[in-house]
């Protein structure tokens, strides 16, 4: 299923449970709610529950759900907590959805932008400057330095090598580094990552999962990154290491640093991965609100840059010529 129908099947389960709904009778009920893929998907679950088998088998049996959700699922429904688990899932996966959306919604605006400039620039260079050299023949206008330069060099061919090299330059980055590699965003898009590895880790521990049960859980996540960072953390437990030490892997900014320094040394580790937890959120809501705004700057020095160009190569020389009539 898809991410939001995901959340609406979840969020219907929870408010059937919370409302004392038996299991079986949720899933009797939700067989008549949503869309085709939820209903049939609700349908599967409730043939696999009258057959004995737990919630967590059940739901895996579909191949509808993400592996984490799953393992969460398991976690709650083993320690009798499934109701809360189920809410606090939900609303994770909703606050998810939302900050995707908010860094889709900021690069709206600075891509319209990035499009006129780069309509322009290659309008400018490709057609507009060189069809200048016809008036300027017929006019008995002298070409000054610059002109002559641009002219003479290979425009499409240079913005062809240039997008090329881009292109090719960002794959390896990415590849290196992962989405941190991705110009503009890598670093919004990874703060989300750490979100939701602060958000699991959270949840797993307040359930009273070990930490090393808890990092094991996270492994499940789609993110290859994360699943590399928390078996490595696994490692670094395994050797007598400090949790703060192997959050070192994932984490470069001193104040979560800090934060879980303090936690585990007080023994309050859950708490202060929920004040990382937090602190991720903010600065997510920050980072895209401010995205437009810093992309502002560059595109008006972009635009003025070439607005510079074709005053000093096309209207300047055209003045002269009026000037000397």
């Amino acid at each position: 299923m898809k991410e939001k129908q995901t959340i609406q099947f979840l969020d219907n389960l929870f408010y059937l449970l919370k409302g004392k709904i038996s299991l079986s009778q949720a899933f009797e009920m939700m067989e008549k709610i949503g869309d085709e893929t939820q209903k049939k998907t609700a349908i599967h679950i409730s043939s696999n529950l009258k057959k004995g088998h737990n919630l967590y088998y059940s739901m895996d049996a579909t191949q509808k759900f993400p592996k984490y959700v799953l393992e969460l699922i398991k976690v709650g429904e083993e320690g009798e907590m499934l109701v809360k688990t189920l809410e606090e899932i939900s609303l994770f996966l909703k606050q998810k959805k939302e900050l995707k959306e908010n860094v889709i919604t900021s690069l709206i605006y600075p891509c319209i932008l990035l499009t006129i400039v780069l309509f322009t620039i290659i309008l400018t260079f490709v057609w507009l400057i060189p069809s200048m050299e016809a008036v300027y023949l017929t006019l008995g206008i002298n070409k000054n330095i610059l002109l002559k330069i641009i002219l003479a060099l290979p425009f499409p061919q240079i913005m062809l090598a240039t997008a090329l090299g881009l292109t090719i330059a960002v794959l390896l980055k990415t590849k290196k580094k992962g989405i941190r590699g991705i110009p503009l965003l890598g670093r919004i898009l990874w703060d989300i990552e750490k979100m939701t590895y602060y958000e699991i880790l959270y949840n797993t521990l307040k359930q009273g999962i070990s930490l090393y049960k808890s990092l094991d859980l996270i492994q499940h996540y789609p993110s290859k990154e994360i699943k590399k960072i928390a078996h490595k953390q696994q490692q670094e437990l395994q050797e007598g290491n400090s949790f703060t030490n192997a959050l070192k892997l994932l984490e470069k900014n001193i104040i979560p640093l800090g934060f879980i320094e303090v936690g585990e040394k007080s023994s309050n580790l859950t708490d202060a991965v929920s004040r990382a937890k937090d602190f991720y959120k903010k600065e997510l809501q920050i980072k895209t609100e401010g995205f437009a705004k810093a992309f502002e700057p560059l595109i008006m020095v972009i635009v003025a840059a070439i607005v510079f160009l074709i005053v000093v190569v096309l209207l300047y020389p055209i003045y002269n010529l009026l000037q000397n009539i």
